[in-house]
């Protein structure tokens, strides 16, 4: 248990903190997100199978409405990625209290597919700002896309040479 936790915490730590970044908060709320819900599942979970902690899409979705609802500082993105927390958190409990899970079972595998295909694409344009150093326009694909060719030449070698390595590796 020691030896799983140890590698466990050396993957999700780092993971944690990098979705705090594509979420726009603050690193060390990444850190708290993923300890937090380990420590709570411990002591009410049923299940020793079941992952905890964030993950790409959801980041993205609060940066997103963190962006739409007007918030500027550190504060007021903590502020807001919170409500929304408390907010799913409201829902998923009534949809639970409710038994709206039978939902998901018509959703179809093309659709989620292409979600996820989206997602994808979304949250790796989102990032390309930390790959090359330069601040790009993220409100889409294409304004990503468009700027990274406009601001290829102040591109910080380093960071592009870092990125270009874990691709190579992946």
């Amino acid at each position: 248990d020691i030896s799983a936790g140890i590698v466990v915490g050396i993957m999700l730590v780092p993971q944690a903190i990098a979705y705090a970044l594509v979420a726009s908060l603050p690193p060390q709320y990444g850190f708290y997100s993923c300890i937090v819900p380990s420590l709570v599942y411990m002591l009410f979970g049923t299940s020793r199978h079941v992952h905890l902690g964030v993950n790409a899409p959801i980041s993205l979705m609060v940066a997103v409405t963190v962006k739409e609802l007007g918030a500027k500082t550190d504060g007021e993105r903590i502020s807001a990625a919170l409500a929304i927390t408390a907010i799913t958190s409201a829902m998923y409990l009534a949809m639970m209290a409710l038994r709206l899970d039978l939902i998901a079972t018509f959703v179809p595998d093309p659709v989620v597919s292409g979600f996820c295909t989206a997602m994808a694409l979304q949250i790796m344009s989102s990032n390309l700002k930390y790959v090359v150093g330069v601040n790009l326009n993220t409100d889409s694909v294409a304004a990503t896309a468009r700027d990274l060719l406009r601001h290829a030449p102040r591109a910080n070698p380093a960071a592009v040479a870092v990125f270009a390595a874990g691709c190579a590796l992946i």
